[in-house]
């Protein structure tokens, strides 16, 4: 629920962190026959212990088709950002599925420019060129216009927007998007300084989807120095 590894307390209609990092969320993630939810400390050996704790709440004997939308949450971080290649919030997707929605986190590398002229793209079933959704500016794609504001609301927002580091979210719940057959979704890479340019930043983003099971391949998780190199200090 966080981005930059910089704890703001704020609610949103999916997750909420408290002053002190607590951080919840509450998206149902149905299964049919089992579940098993690991947590792994992936700190220095000799960093300083921290105090850790959980509660999951579940129920057992509910009746779910074997197709039934599994939970899948998603990782990325390009730092930088591929020169006029865009940012995908979610890889190609190749069965039915349905977006939730990410959080997204950008360290702006330019700070004499605006780094969020570019558009969200939604490809889906068939889409070649011309995407099914297109967006304009990124602060719009999360409810926001004219810049960034550090405003987070239930399904949109900015909860974060201070000395480069931006983190927002946006939520598909009343809008759902849901495809039949396939979906990919990316956002471009523009700023702008005296008219639009292509820009190289720095980009993370958290995403939730759900499809019966994984149906294509998805990029590999960073490590744990990847995740956390230029965090906020």
């Amino acid at each position: 629920g966080i981005g930059h590894g910089r704890v703001m307390a704020h609610q949103t209609a999916i997750h909420a962190v408290g002053e002190n990092a607590g951080m919840n969320i509450f998206l149902p993630m149905p299964f049919t026959k089992q579940a098993k939810i690991t947590i792994t400390n992936e700190a220095e050996k000799d960093a300083k212990s921290v105090p850790f704790f959980y509660q999951i709440d579940y129920t057992i004997g509910d009746k779910h088709p074997k197709d039934v939308g599994r939970l899948h949450v998603l990782f990325r971080r390009e730092n930088p950002t591929t020169l006029k290649k865009d940012f995908e919030l979610l890889p190609q997707r190749k069965a039915k599925g349905r977006f939730i929605g990410s959080l997204i986190g950008i360290r702006n590398l330019h700070p004499g420019q605006w780094w969020g002229e570019g558009e969200t793209k939604v490809y889906m079933d068939g889409d070649t060129e011309f995407p099914t959704i297109c967006g304009t500016g990124s602060e719009d794609y999360v409810g926001l216009s004219w810049g960034i504001q550090q405003t987070p609301f239930l399904l949109n927002g900015c909860s974060l927007n201070d000395k480069n580091f931006i983190t927002m979210h946006r939520w598909h719940l009343p809008d759902p998007i849901a495809w039949r057959k396939e979906c990919r979704i990316t956002i471009q890479q523009i700023a702008w300084k005296n008219g639009l340019a292509e820009t190289q930043d720095d980009w993370s983003c958290a995403t939730f989807w759900y499809e019966p099971t994984p149906s294509a391949s998805l990029p590999k998780m960073p490590g744990a120095k990847a995740r956390t190199a230029n965090i906020w200090k």
